[in-house]
């Protein structure tokens, strides 16, 4: 089997893409179909259309600009991986323009999808926020 990281890294970039992008079709579009999101501050998400309406609330609230790192990664003779990853960046609440410099920890379950991966499980933590500055 050829080495995974190089189509995970993808996935991770088009994920961040779609966050920084406000598009939550796009964000969802990295996920397979039942995948689950499980956030710390809201309710789970699984399946498609729920995690459409996740991240369509996440955008109403505040813009995400991250990038993810991925910081360990296990595959599996059946095709998936398991990836721990970290992200740095700014989310901006759409209400105030207020910014918040944030570190986040990540654990993903990926399943491939031809030469490709999807998520099918995410988790995450806010590790760290600090508040910025007003961009509006």
């Amino acid at each position: 089997m050829s080495d995974p990281s190089p189509a995970i890294h993808e996935l991770l970039h088009q994920y961040a893409e779609a966050l920084r992008a406000d598009d939550a079709s796009a964000a969802a579009a990295c996920f397979i179909a039942d995948a689950r999101v499980v956030p710390p501050e809201a309710p789970e998400a699984h399946g498609y259309t729920a995690i459409v309406a996740f991240h369509e609330n996440l955008m109403k609230v505040f813009h995400t600009d991250v990038c993810f790192s991925l910081d360990f990664l296990v595959t599996g003779e059946d095709g998936s991986a398991v990836a721990l990853t970290s992200s740095t960046g700014t989310r901006t609440l759409a209400s105030s323009g207020l910014s918040t410099y944030e570190v986040d920890r990540q654990a993903f379950v990926f399943i491939r999808s031809g030469s490709n991966f999807l998520i099918a499980q995410y988790l995450y933590n806010s590790a760290y926020r600090s508040l910025l500055h007003r961009t509006r």
